[in-house]
């Protein structure tokens, strides 16, 4: 998410906050309310009675608990990339990588999934942020079967490594989080420059343009059709059901998140 916000960072505080802050503060309040609802008619009715108290929209002012959590990071990661503009990039960087080591890392508890995430993701905002014009250079340049190859190599790395953190129970040594993530975001920048080549690449660099839209209805989508497949289809539907279910409803909460 830092690759787009280069141009609203280069500007004045006045466009920042209107572009992004207000823009993500706004949809952030918008579908607080419209989940509120929709998940209360889905789980009580018009029985208010059962509803959770309306105050729970105020305490998710500070402190987000459901899906929306990215939407309002994305406000705040904005004004602290504004904030952390006079400090040397290297400097900036490595204090955001602190912090995803102590955060991300278990090294500090933080109860609250959405802060602790906050914690460990805002460290690639703002490597994407700083580092946006040589990200964009390096993939421009790169021939298709370079990303290809360099897709396959870093995906295997990825894969490797993070078999090895699991077997070796290491995910909460300070830094191997991070380092993992880190080799797991260059496969997919390879991937997508690798995608981008090929006509393979047309839907998701259309879907790539909307991703705001599936994310912020795709959640309401899914519990919809949740709770009509709860009432119609058997508990035990097999290996190849469970992935066709996957499958299926995946596209149709894309497909009806669009629609919206």
């Amino acid at each position: 998410s830092g690759l787009f916000v280069g141009a609203a960072l280069a500007g004045p505080w006045a466009r920042l906050l209107h572009r992004r802050v207000a823009l993500f503060g706004w949809l952030y309040v918008l579908w607080g309310l419209v989940r509120y609802l929709v998940f209360g008619l889905l789980a009580h009715g018009v029985d208010v009675a059962g509803w959770r108290s309306p105050a729970t929209l105020l305490t998710q002012l500070w402190m987000p608990s459901s899906a929306l959590w990215f939407v309002f990071a994305l406000a705040l990661f904005s004004v602290a990339a504004k904030v952390l503009q006079p400090v040397p990039v290297p400097v900036r960087l490595a204090l955001a990588a602190a912090l995803a080591v102590v955060v991300g890392g278990g090294v500090a508890v933080v109860d609250s999934y959405a802060w602790r995430s906050m914690g460990a993701y805002f460290v690639f905002f703002l490597l994407g942020a700083d580092a946006s014009g040589a990200i964009r250079r390096w993939a421009a340049g790169l021939p298709r079967h370079a990303a290809v190859g360099a897709a396959l190599g870093l995906g295997a790395a990825w894969v490797s490594v993070t078999v090895l953190v699991r077997a070796l129970d290491l995910a909460l040594v300070p830094g191997v989080r991070l380092g993992t993530s880190l080799v797991g975001v260059g496969a997919g920048v390879a991937l997508s420059v690798a995608l981008a080549h090929g006509r393979a690449g047309a839907l998701p660099a259309w879907l790539g343009t909307r991703t705001l839209d599936v994310y912020l209805v795709h959640g309401l989508a899914v519990a919809v059709v949740a709770l009509v497949l709860t009432a119609t289809v058997p508990a035990a539907v097999g290996w190849a059901g469970s992935v066709a279910l996957l499958v299926g409803v995946t596209a149709l909460a894309i497909a009806v998140s669009l629609a919206v």
